[in-house]
């Protein structure tokens, strides 16, 4: 089983285009995104994990379709937005 697939994933945002992505990240995997500012990192991570929605494509996580099974992923996995991080003014938040 994959922990995540992503197919012909696209998202516009201005003049900002990412995709058509695809992924397949089988169960057991670890894996970083590395890649310059504005490359979509943080997008793609949000899109995987509901805080956004492709303009195209199909997304899945641990064999669930995201967004129709997004409650059962979020109760599964767990991810800190580099959004939420900074709203907390850059502080650590295990002190």
């Amino acid at each position: 089983m994959t922990a995540i697939t992503l197919e012909n994933i696209e998202r516009r945002m201005g003049s900002f285009v990412l995709g058509p992505l695809n992924l397949s990240v089988p169960r057991g995997s670890v894996l970083a995104f590395i890649g310059p500012n504005g490359a979509g990192k943080t997008t793609t991570l949000d899109l995987i994990m509901g805080l956004g929605r492709p303009d195209s494509g199909a997304i899945s996580v641990l064999g669930m379709a995201m967004p129709r099974d997004e409650v059962p992923i979020k109760r599964k996995t767990a991810y800190v937005s580099p959004i939420w991080f900074s709203r907390r003014g850059g502080r650590s938040v295990a002190r």
